[in-house]
């Protein structure tokens, strides 16, 4: 329930944030950034989710690949999140 509210709420966002042109100011860009990366990062929960429960008939598409990219994207989803939000704070100074 928590993943389909997460992406449903971030693609909600971005979506009202392109469409309308009164949203679109440097503020709210950073803030479609900060959806974007959300996304992101949910989609990496839900596989480090299933690998945590160790679902047994659960397979990665491709698992080499799964297991060397799924710690680098969360990472850089944090890094990221971390970063937007400082320079969007020093923006508003």
């Amino acid at each position: 329930v928590v993943f389909v509210l997460s992406i449903f709420g971030n693609f909600i966002i971005f979506i009202v944030i392109l469409r309308r042109k009164r949203m679109r100011s440097v503020t709210n860009f950073f803030l479609a950034n900060l959806t974007i990366v959300n996304i992101i990062y949910t989609f990496c929960a839900i596989f480090q989710f299933v690998k945590e429960i160790k679902i047994e008939n659960f397979q990665y598409f491709e698992y080499q690949y799964i297991c060397w990219l799924l710690p680098f994207l969360t990472t850089t989803c944090i890094n990221i999140n971390t970063l937007t939000m400082i320079v969007a704070s020093l923006e508003r100074l």
